[in-house]
């Protein structure tokens, strides 16, 4: 983990240019930034949790793969924080990127979303640092939009999976 956390300081901070170069449309679009954000954490944990229990998940690794969407260091923090397994759930989040900069933009043009903001807030908020890498190579806003998504992802999972978690459980 700590040669990841090495690597993501160089990604995180390459991100501040597209940042101050979309700042006005970033204030101007902030309220569907955070509702989408909030919306994106919110099915992420309630997905992960019923599916995993479906499957008859143990619920140490269950807890691991609640907060796969958000970069490394605030992942491994909530996963020690709710009972997960720090080690499975950096494996989580790295698989979960690979996914995301494998085909996130595929499914994307599938369903024929074309909106630069709605694709950047999509993957910063499911594939973190690495999915959202991607947009840097497709549009400016893409890679602005998704790395206000990362730091807003991780602080509301931050917040919401031990808030969440008791609900879930008393549900199933």
């Amino acid at each position: 983990a700590e040669f990841i956390n090495f690597l993501l300081g160089p990604a995180t901070i390459a991100l501040a240019l597209p940042l101050y170069k979309n700042r006005e449309i970033i204030m101007a679009k902030a309220g569907a930034i955070a509702g989408g954000v909030t919306l994106a954490t919110l099915s992420a944990i309630i997905v992960v949790y019923f599916c995993g229990k479906a499957m008859g998940t143990s619920e140490q690794v269950l807890l691991s793969l609640i907060p796969k969407s958000i970069t490394t260091p605030i992942a491994i923090d909530v996963s020690k924080t709710i009972g997960g397994i720090p080690a499975l759930t950096t494996a989580a989040v790295i698989f979960t990127g690979m996914l995301g900069a494998t085909f996130n933009h595929k499914l994307l043009r599938l369903l024929g979303i074309k909106n630069h903001l709605a694709a950047g807030l999509a993957i910063g908020a499911s594939s973190h640092g690495l999915g959202t890498s991607v947009c840097a190579n497709v549009s400016p806003i893409q890679l602005a939009i998704g790395g206000v998504a990362i730091a807003l992802t991780g602080i509301s999972t931050s917040i919401l999976a031990p808030i969440l978690l008791p609900i879930l459980k008393s549900i199933w």
